[in-house]
């Protein structure tokens, strides 16, 4: 089974696909038909209202860590899909973390949901400064969500941020996949003077 992940060489020209495309920052650089034809994992991103674009997956980790590469060289890392670490942004994230919480899964999210857990947001703003967090985590019933006029059925998953030394909070957003267990979208802020970001997981390529 292909994993979706890419060689150098083979990133390299993916990415080059990807360049150009639409002004509108409602719409993907390319169709849906297009991405559908790229032969590696791919990712949709966003921040904030800012202009959507496609990153390709550059390796895979088993079982839950991934690192994407964008047109610009811009970098994500992310576990079973969800982003912990950027770079080429104007603030990265360095790290977002929970001692009680080392993947997003929904039974670790089950056992742990609706009471506060600590951890810490690394960014690189203030020399990778660390702030320390406290979250609350809340399952939703089932529903359906389509990403690229495809449908998932999957289990909504809301954070409620908060980061007391900075008198900031917010509230973050996944949607895991029933089938497997993986969060193929979702919406994280990890500071205050930046917008969140936001993802999701197209189509896994198809089998040559």
């Amino acid at each position: 089974m292909s994993t979706g992940c890419s060689p150098d060489s083979g990133v390299s020209l993916a990415i080059q696909t990807i360049r150009g495309g639409y002004e509108r920052r409602d719409r993907y650089p390319l169709t849906k038909a297009d991405i559908e034809r790229i032969p590696y994992s791919t990712l949709g991103f966003w921040v904030g209202r800012g202009m959507r674009i496609i990153v390709v997956m550059k390796t895979l980790t088993p079982p839950y860590t991934a690192v994407w590469e964008s047109t610009d060289r811009a970098h994500l890392t992310t576990q079973n899909g969800v982003i912990t670490q950027t770079s080429g942004m104007p603030t990265d994230l360095i790290g977002y973390e929970f001692p009680e919480l080392p993947v997003m899964t929904l039974d670790a999210l089950s056992a742990i949901a609706k009471r506060p857990l600590s951890g810490t947001i690394r960014t690189s703003e203030r020399t990778n400064a660390v702030s320390a967090i406290e979250s609350t985590f809340t399952l939703g019933a089932a529903e359906r969500i389509t990403i690229l006029d495809d449908d998932y059925d999957v289990i909504p998953v809301r954070e409620q941020l908060k980061v007391p030394s900075r008198h900031w909070q917010a509230e973050n957003r996944y949607w895991i996949r029933e089938s497997d267990d993986l969060i193929i979208k979702g919406q994280r802020a990890f500071a205050p003077q930046f917008p969140a970001m936001n993802w999701e997981r197209f189509p896994n390529p198809k089998k040559s």
